[in-house]
């Protein structure tokens, strides 16, 4: 079957997780770019990316690229590419465009541009032409360009890989699902090691440990892909790899425990758990993590605490200070890992971390940071 060239797209810092997620389900010829990751693949693996990848945004498929000066440049470049070989006039489409260019500066622009340049050539083959629907398109539309540079790519995945397909309910300071599963991955976690998350939100550090320690598929909720709505779109294939997803699920053994805080939060964290089909593998607790009895030895700690940006404290570095003091006496010899942008706060959290990655949770840079926590020595 022919190979084509994708790009997936992730968030800054899960580079070398999605490159090895990609070489993990067979692809070739994977190189690492900012933000995002290079291979070559065939449509069934293409297919399979859709459905398995835990930390990709989009998974893109170039069709055309080269210098873009003007309109007229870019409405040439748009409109030699086979569109009606792609999808048909009774779809619906969408553009997403970036634009950083002397004279092409508004994204909205470019977007209209190249959009024209796909109705044009339907409606002077056809006499028909695609919809736009900015909410629920078939078909996405990726325009990438930069100076004098312009690539446009099929949006084979559609809707951001992160709406994982379950109904989600979020909390005041969600952290991304595909950030979480990223941090999952970058901790060396095993799954017959006890896991918690103190702070645990509504939920999505919890239900992205479950789902990889199952073998849950990342994309197995979702209605569909974008890549359905094309006309090399193969039925029969896509069924086989749905169906070889759902028949290799696991159901292990798990200690997954997450505590919350807030009553109105702590409702949407048991719905969604209930709506992921997880309740089996996730115990949460309504409970204040200061004051609670939970114990783990020789487990993993992930948590997305607060940190000042978000959610505003009284008193960040006093709140930092105990949890260190908490993290020192009640879960020694656990591998804590802890998302944060407290400066401030990590000076008085009292561990000084061996590994430290920079990330971004939404648009709040935020860093990493990795230890072992031994218990208090008293000399």
């Amino acid at each position: 079957m022919k190979s084509n060239k994708y790009v997936a797209k992730t968030l800054a810092g899960l580079e070398q997780v999605l490159a090895d997620e990609l070489k993990q389900l067979g692809a070739t010829n994977i190189s690492i770019n900012r933000r995002s990751v290079y291979f070559e693949s065939d449509n069934m693996l293409m297919y399979k990316a859709n459905l398995y990848l835990r930390t990709a945004l989009f998974v893109l498929k170039p069709l055309n690229q080269g210098k873009v000066t003007d309109k007229d440049s870019l409405y040439s470049l748009a409109s030699t590419i086979k569109w009606e070989e792609i999808f048909g006039p009774d779809k619906s489409l969408v553009i997403h465009a970036v634009s950083n260019s002397e004279q092409l500066r508004h994204s909205k622009y470019t977007a209209l541009v190249v959009k024209d340049a796909i109705v044009d050539r339907f409606r002077e083959r056809f006499g028909l032409r695609p919809s736009v629907d900015r909410e629920n398109a078939n078909i996405h539309i990726d325009v990438h360009l930069i100076n004098d540079y312009c690539t446009i790519s099929l949006n084979t995945s559609g809707k951001p890989l992160f709406i994982r397909g379950y109904e989600k309910q979020t909390g005041e300071a969600p952290i991304n699902d595909l950030l979480a599963a990223g941090i999952i991955k970058m901790s060396g976690w095993r799954y017959d090691q006890a896991f918690y998350d103190p702070f645990c939100g509504s939920g999505t550090l919890l239900i992205e440990a479950a789902m990889q320690a199952a073998n849950i598929p990342a994309g197995i909720h979702r209605q569909g892909f974008a890549f359905m709505n094309t006309l090399d779109f193969n039925r029969n294939k896509w069924k086989e790899i749905f169906d070889e997803a759902k028949a290799n699920i696991t159901s292990p053994s798990l200690n997954i425990y997450g505590s919350e805080i807030d009553d109105h939060t702590f409702k949407k964290l048991e719905s969604n758990i209930r709506r992921s089909r997880l309740t089996g593998y996730i115990k949460v607790k309504h409970e204040d993590f200061f004051k609670s009895k939970y114990r783990q030895q020789n487990g993993v700690i992930i948590t997305n605490p607060p940190y000042g940006e978000r959610l505003k404290l009284d008193d960040i570095e006093e709140f930092y200070y105990e949890l260190g003091k908490k993290l020192k006496f009640d879960f020694y010899n656990n591998k804590a890992h802890i998302i944060t942008s407290s400066k401030s706060g990590l000076r008085r959290l009292g561990f000084r971390y061996d590994k430290k990655d920079n990330l971004i949770n939404g648009k709040i840079p935020v860093d990493l940071i990795s230890f072992m926590i031994f218990p208090d020595r008293k000399d």
